[in-house]
């Protein structure tokens, strides 16, 4: 038994003798193959999660547009100053004094409640400092300042992450004094990076952020 024992081991040292393996020279020729590969796939994987992010970036620029824009037609609700009245929003005014250079609207409600005093309730949206805010009074309740866009704060070398850059609001059919179609004209930016040294302001614009325009009409079916 012990005999046929050592038979079986002998064959089996032959038949590992018979294997071809690979020689540290082939192992060393393909090190930097293999090194390259793994290169490119780092490469390729930040270069899909940097676009991810500007592009997650780029869709929150345009969801926080259009809710910026549907405060304006439809009022900003405040906590303890909105919740039982209508808010102040393009969509109940009775008219819309634009600001001469044309950043900032005032609105005039209709006011149904019999007795209101009407110079007590108006709203103002208008740009400053890159933010979309606004201001209302409510009969004896008001709030100011309130920031409608963007509705986070953060910085990017020292530059709001999203900011507007151009804001123009246009009556674009009005009857004498009274608008009954204005229009909203945004422009706005979001900063993905911050601006590196030796780039020029175009390069930076160019590759650090991306720029929207969202234009919109309004329909003041009460003016």
């Amino acid at each position: 038994m012990i005999t046929d024992l050592a038979k079986e081991l002998n064959k089996f040292r032959d038949k590992l003798g018979k294997e071809s393996g690979v020689s540290l020279i082939e192992v060393a020729a393909a090190l930097p193959l293999g090194a390259l590969v793994l290169v490119l796939l780092a490469i390729a994987i930040s270069n899909f999660l940097i676009t991810y992010e500007e592009t997650r970036l780029y869709v929150q620029l345009q969801e926080e547009l259009f809710n910026a824009v549907e405060s304006i037609r439809y009022g900003f609700a405040k906590a303890g100053v909105t919740e039982m009245v209508g808010l102040i929003g393009l969509l109940s005014a009775e008219n819309v004094v634009i600001r001469p250079d044309r950043q900032a609207i005032t609105i005039k409600p209709l006011v149904i409640i019999q007795g209101s005093n009407e110079d007590l309730y108006s709203a103002d949206f208008y740009l400053e400092s890159g933010e979309l805010k606004t201001s209302a009074r409510y009969n004896t309740l008001y709030y100011q300042n309130e920031r409608v866009f963007p509705t986070g704060n953060r910085l990017i070398g020292g530059e709001k992450q999203f900011r507007i850059t151009d804001l123009r609001f246009t009556p674009e059919k009005y009857y004498y004094n009274d608008i009954y179609i204005l229009g909203i004209d945004i422009e706005a930016r979001v900063r993905f990076r911050a601006r590196s040294s030796g780039q020029s302001v175009e390069e930076d614009l160019r590759i650090n952020t991306r720029t929207i325009n969202y234009n919109t009409s309004v329909f003041l079916g009460n003016s």
